[in-house]
């Protein structure tokens, strides 16, 4: 009686260890599951605020450009201006 006593407990004992490794691997893979996950999101957050600032800046160059052009434009308007003043000057002094 009493071996199969010892043979019972070692038995449960083995069991109890099994199941608590099992346990443990468990949830080492669970925290090693979240650790990529919560990588991943930190890794598409960056890229979405790459993106952000990539059309920010497009947006900035775009009014730049846009700035630009009108500044250009008012130029070139001013000279057509004095141009034509002057032909005026002239017609009017010949």
């Amino acid at each position: 009686m009493q071996r199969n006593d010892v043979k019972k407990k070692k038995k449960k004992k083995k069991k109890k260890k099994k199941k608590k490794k099992k346990k443990k691997k468990k949830k080492k893979k669970k925290k090693k599951k979240k650790k990529k996950k919560k990588k991943k999101k930190k890794k598409e957050e960056e890229e979405e605020e790459e993106e952000e600032e990539e059309e920010e800046e497009e947006e900035e160059e775009e009014e730049e450009e846009e700035e630009e052009e009108e500044e250009e434009e008012e130029e070139e308007e001013e000279e057509e201006e004095e141009e034509e003043e002057e032909e005026e000057e002239e017609e009017g002094g010949v």
